[in-house]
């Protein structure tokens, strides 16, 4: 599975940036064509210091390629676009493969 990791920033108001998340940029993600898995990782603190995100959002698609015409369809132009109403932490957006491991691998 590929994924792509939103890494949102502190925002300026961590309770209007959740509401907004909750209320309109999470439904737009749904709508995401090829979309097989969405988490929200919720960043509650670092092992050491403090963390500069404040959410990590992590969107799973079957292929590279399915995931790029996501990203290309109507509905991942207007979930790009809607960053600039709501993320004033800023965003990183990256790609990677999403792995589970056995908890007894060594």
């Amino acid at each position: 599975m590929i994924g792509l990791l939103v890494l949102f920033g502190k925002p300026l108001d961590a309770a209007e940036f959740d509401r907004y998340f909750e209320q309109e940029h999470f439904p737009l993600a749904a709508l995401l064509p090829g979309l097989q898995d969405i988490r929200v990782n919720r960043v509650v603190g670092a092992v050491e210091g403090v963390s500069g995100f404040h959410m990590v959002l992590q969107l799973g698609f079957d292929s590279a390629e399915e995931l790029q015409n996501s990203l290309n369809s109507s509905a991942g132009q207007a979930m790009a676009r809607d960053y600039s109403n709501f993320a004033s932490g800023g965003t990183e957006l990256l790609i990677c493969h999403l792995e589970t491991s056995p908890m007894n691998a060594h």
